[in-house]
């Protein structure tokens, strides 16, 4: 069960900037827990109705959020948004899963990504809720790259198709507030950021009670340090009593 690993680069939260300052330390703590923790947890924001597709849903896509370093609470937000995280939903313009892609973008991105280049191969893969999901945040991650890694602006051309944002920012400077897809996906990434930042403070990382975070608390990390490395010191002497020379030697290489 080893943990996600969402590195700070990865996170929406500059786009909220009520939240910024409060979440800048807690809210990419994601290596503090386990897969399960933080799939469980992510689970339980929503109803109890939802629980069993979301966290099915949830279980496919952090993964994928992972790899392609995507804000794993933006992505769930978005899949709740697009789908209540419905694996079989279907739009009305003919937008299929989890992340309701067109035939149009599945096609597009079964080539890319997959190399199948195949219209009917293409069709079941984006009806298919594992490679629905993994195509479409590999489509955000490539929108998101072309709008300079901007939360925002990649969210509306998710929804809308990036020559449109395109050709709004064209026409002078354009924000996504007030768009109805961004809003409900910000609403919703506000809700879940909060509270999963109030879950990690009441759950303090390990490294809040070593040697070091304790002494850089105490504002005499320098001075702490050399004490420090004077006790690995005197550790190492006395590793070098009680065992062989290559055991030591190996211990010794290990506590540096």
């Amino acid at each position: 069960d080893n943990p996600y690993h969402f590195d700070a680069k990865c996170w929406a939260s500059t786009k909220v900037p009520e939240l910024k300052k409060n979440s800048r330390n807690y809210a990419w703590r994601t290596t503090d827990f386990s897969r399960r923790d933080m799939e469980v947890f992510v689970t339980n924001l929503f109803p109890a109705s939802l629980h069993a597709d979301a966290l099915k849903t949830i279980r496919m896509a952090l993964p994928w959020a992972e790899k392609y370093c995507l804000d794993p609470l933006w992505v769930t937000s978005m899949i709740f948004i697009e789908s209540s995280f419905k694996t079989t939903s279907r739009s009305v313009k003919n937008a299929f899963g989890p992340l309701q892609l067109i035939p149009e973008t599945g096609r597009l991105m079964s080539k890319k990504l997959l190399g199948v280049d195949d219209a009917g191969l293409s069709s079941l893969l984006v009806k298919t809720p594992e490679t629905n999901i993994e195509m479409g945040l590999y489509y955000f991650r490539r929108v998101l790259n072309f709008f300079s890694g901007d939360y925002e602006l990649a969210t509306v051309a998710y929804n809308m198709g990036p020559w449109w944002v395109r050709a709004k920012l064209d026409n002078g400077p354009y924000k996504a507030t007030g768009h109805s897809y961004f809003e409900k996906i910000r609403f919703q990434y506000v809700v879940l950021l909060r509270q999963y930042v109030e879950w990690a403070m009441k759950n303090p990382p390990e490294y809040e009670s070593t040697y070091v975070a304790i002494a850089f608390a105490n504002g005499s990390l320098e001075l702490d340090a050399l004490l420090y490395a004077r006790e690995m010191n005197n550790f190492l002497a006395y590793i070098d009593q009680i065992m062989g020379t290559d055991q030591k030697t190996l211990l010794a290489q290990i506590e540096r």
